[in-house]
């Protein structure tokens, strides 16, 4: 199985206008851009997947929605809780990965939970996986996640794919 782990794009910080829990924080205009412009390099890069999954968490749904659009235009993402902070737990999400009985899949969530998961399907030492907003990892597991061995194929930053205007 393949996995495409994406961090949410940009979001607003509790306290800006009615925003007052994490849960309802929202991406700013650079995290729409910044979705929009990882759904796009992924399509560019030949990324495919069978599935969208996300933390049911407002930003990560935002992020998750243009990337669906571009990966899997006929399919709804996939809203998990073992994405989120409170119920993440690594051998419950590769299980529910593992039922839903797909080649590849683009999981996208927070940190630091994203880098907890990719550094356990990695065998990594914990804490030396740091996903920045809007990055995304290719890891490639055999044919059960829940065995939790990878091997990382690469990881893109949002330097690489977003372009900065010039002033003119």
């Amino acid at each position: 199985m393949k996995l495409i782990l994406v961090r949410h794009a940009e979001a607003v910080p509790i306290g800006f206008g009615d925003v007052r829990h994490d849960s309802e924080r929202f991406l700013t205009d650079l995290g729409k851009r910044q979705a929009l412009a990882l759904a796009d390099a992924l399509k560019k890069a030949g990324a495919t997947a069978d599935v969208v999954v996300t933390s049911p968490l407002v930003r990560a749904v935002q992020t998750g929605g243009p990337i669906a659009a571009v990966l899997t235009p006929d399919k709804e993402p996939v809203v998990t809780e073992y994405l989120g902070f409170d119920e993440y737990r690594p051998k419950k999400l590769a299980a529910v990965i593992s039922e839903l009985g797909v080649a590849t899949a683009v999981l996208v969530g927070h940190m630091p939970t994203l880098g907890q998961f990719a550094e356990w399907l990695l065998a990594a030492n914990e804490g030396t996986i740091d996903f920045c907003k809007a990055a995304a990892a290719k890891i490639v597991c055999g044919k059960n996640v829940a065995d939790g061995c990878g091997t990382l194929k690469w990881m893109l930053h949002p330097s690489f794919y977003m372009t900065v205007p010039t002033s003119m």
